[in-house]
């Protein structure tokens, strides 16, 4: 069994892979404690014969009639399932000093800046 630190398992990770392919057993440490074992997946054997289990497996007569309980369980509970109490989203909340400083800026559609009268200017 070869044990190695984080580190060197990170820097020479393909080389650890490459010896548990090969047969390897390889551990990770941390601070000499064993963490981790890296370990190959088995290989598929190729697809499996059909009818590899003819005759060992026997059906008895009652295997397909229907159990009296199991019946009720589904046929005497609740048609629909009760509805879950759902909570209304809010409305988005109106800022009244964000619409007034749009609207004196004119930056609300239809909506025009303010005229100021100036002291001694002449209106109209």
């Amino acid at each position: 069994m070869k044990i190695v630190n984080i580190h060197l398992a990170k820097t020479q990770l393909s080389r650890l892979i490459a010896e548990v392919v090969a047969g390897g057993d390889v551990v990770i440490a941390k601070a000499g404690t064993p963490l981790v074992r890296l370990v190959a997946i088995a290989t598929s054997q190729g697809s499996r014969p059909l009818g590899a289990l003819a005759g060992q497996v026997v059906e008895t007569d009652d295997c397909w009639t229907v159990d009296p309980e199991v019946e009720a369980l589904f046929h005497e509970g609740e048609l629909e399932p009760r509805a879950r109490h759902r909570v209304a989203k809010r409305a988005p909340t109106r800022d009244p000093i964000r619409e007034t400083t749009r609207a004196v800026n004119g930056t609300v559609k239809g909506t025009a800046k303010p005229s100021v009268k100036r002291a001694g200017s002449k209106t109209p």
